[in-house]
């Protein structure tokens, strides 16, 4: 199995970019796989990249050279239900 290279940027709760890491490397192969790996380590506060510990950063990531590459977008749970309240209101809908 090729090991990927996988590309994480990192943005800050308002949107602002923050940094990004390029070194982070995984022997998973399918996407979605990959995602669910960088989606485990938020979960346990792990950043490539970061100091370990910080949660409020949103995360775009991206497999340069993998054939079917697109960007993927990673909201931290601490963050979704703001987001998803923000977006409830801005569709004129009550939350939950």
């Amino acid at each position: 199995m090729p090991k990927r290279k996988v590309k994480l940027t990192y943005f800050k709760q308002s949107g602002k970019y923050y940094s990004e890491d390029d070194s982070y490397v995984t022997e998973k192969d399918a996407l979605y796989e990959i995602w669910d790996e960088i989606r485990d380590m938020m979960a346990k506060g792990k950043r490539p990249g970061l100091v370990d510990g910080y949660n409020d950063f949103y995360v775009w990531i991206s497999v340069p050279g993998h054939p079917h590459d697109h960007p993927h977008l990673l909201i931290p749970p601490e963050l979704k239900k703001e987001v998803e309240r923000d977006l409830c209101i801005l569709q004129h809908v009550k939350p939950w």
